[in-house]
């Protein structure tokens, strides 16, 4: 089943779809309307398609059904990673049928992605999401269990992450556009992952009572201090006169950006930085940060929105500058008390 626009202006739309199945006839539903209304109605043909299961299934059956899903289910930019990892499942494991499914196949296709200088991890993504499309169609009875659960290469420790100093960071934010400069320092300032801050609504930004209201993960809202000056003149500047819609958004598109890692490049270029500089590491700096200036880990916890404190004290783990620089005082204490031991 398929949809595609007709014409340039995509108001009108051509349905493909077959009623009794691949194998049936193909019906042709001509649509004039928006893009959205368009998936509607093919998402209704599909349901009324399975309203008997298919039995043993290829993958390629469910994986259209598993998408609107997954669409409902997941952060847009989630929905959009798993559409892209689709286009190289697909080729692999598209046409064998769930009860055909075997780790060799995946082997198979590790070596082949590995062949094509992917990273292990981008194939442990690929491959999770395969795994997702298994378990769905289980559990919605396309498939019989067990589930089949592809196994992934071996996920080692990762490295310990090293954020910019100080200064640095003053030089990113001095030299980014300053039509980004709002977002960055949702991430630096206050801590918001990507999403979060690109996302923000005008309406969620309470200035006089100097928090954020932030919907994040497993969509649990939490509030997020406005904590530095220069985030609270942005954020002023940005809701001025306005009490709807998105904080920022691409004058292009009238939409939020989905992601402005080129400017970050570009800012980071123009500040020396040879490190590279990605969105969630600004997150990681107020992490850093706020834990070296004092930050109690429970109230960290709760303004970055973890579920476990062990993922914030992860930044108890600070930068080696810090803890030399908190070393002296004990230098100071044993001058104070006059127990500054002797080097002999």
């Amino acid at each position: 089943m398929s949809i595609r626009a007709v014409n340039k202006n995509k108001t009108k739309w051509v349905i493909d779809y077959y009623p009794a199945g691949q194998k049936g006839k193909r019906e042709r539903l001509t649509f004039i309307g928006s893009e959205d209304e368009a998936r509607h109605i093919e998402l209704g043909l599909r349901q009324k398609r399975y309203a008997v299961k298919p039995v043993n299934p290829r993958v390629i059956d469910v994986v259209l059904d598993w998408q609107e899903w997954a669409r409902a289910t997941y952060a847009e930019s989630t929905y959009i990673d798993m559409v892209k990892a689709m286009k190289k499942i697909l080729p692999q494991f598209g046409n064998i049928h769930f009860s055909q499914l075997n780790q060799g196949l995946v082997e198979e296709y590790k070596v082949k992605r590995h062949a094509e200088n992917a990273k292990k991890r981008t194939i442990n993504k690929e491959l999770s999401y395969f795994s997702s499309i298994c378990s769905w169609a289980t559990t919605n009875k396309y498939a019989a269990e067990p589930a089949f659960v592809p196994a992934q290469f071996r996920r080692v420790t990762s490295p310990a992450i090293t954020v910019p100093e100080y200064a640095e960071l003053d030089a990113l934010i001095a030299n980014i556009e300053e039509r980004y400069k709002g977002i960055v320092l949702l991430m630096n300032d206050a801590g918001l992952r990507r999403q979060e801050a690109l996302r923000l609504e005008v309406k969620n930004v309470r200035i006089k009572d100097g928090i954020i209201k932030v919907l994040g993960k497993g969509s649990k809202w939490r509030s997020v201090p406005i904590a530095t000056e220069r985030l609270m003149d942005e954020l002023k500047k940005a809701t001025a006169g306005r009490t709807k819609g998105y904080l920022y958004t691409n004058p292009k598109t009238g939409k939020p950006y989905t992601g402005i890692r080129k400017a970050l490049e570009r800012a980071a270029l123009k500040a020396g930085i040879s490190d590279r500089i990605y969105h969630h590491l600004l997150r990681h700096c107020y992490g850093t940060y706020a834990t070296e200036a004092g930050v109690h880990p429970r109230a960290l916890q709760q303004m970055m929105g973890h579920e476990k404190l062990s993922t914030t004290e992860k930044y108890g783990e600070v930068k080696s500058k810090f803890i030399v620089q908190e070393s002296r005082k004990m230098q100071k204490y044993h001058e104070e008390n006059g127990t500054t031991p002797d080097p002999n």
